[in-house]
């Protein structure tokens, strides 16, 4: 019976990744509300959460923010086509 529910939860966290890997990607330029446009520059782990965060990085205002991966769409955060103008 433990088993069953192990692979349950390991189905639901698989689920949770692939619904959110394919959003955006490292290089990827977004529009992000309050700060402007930035850029995907990597994804890091928080150890004290056990998240994975979006590092964005805005030139503009040379910063750096870190978004969960799973509360990108939620924040506003959308994905900018096209050439960059830098």
């Amino acid at each position: 019976m433990w088993y069953a529910k192990k692979v349950q939860q390991f189905r639901e966290k698989i689920s949770k990744r692939k619904q959110y890997a394919h959003l955006f990607m490292t290089g990827d330029r977004v529009d992000y509300p309050g700060h402007g446009r930035g850029e995907i520059i990597g994804v890091q782990t928080l150890p004290d959460y056990g998240t994975d965060c979006y590092v964005i990085y805005f030139k503009a205002r040379n910063m750096k923010v870190l978004v969960p991966i799973d509360k990108m769409t939620r924040v506003g955060a959308t994905f900018i086509r096209g050439p960059s103008k830098e």
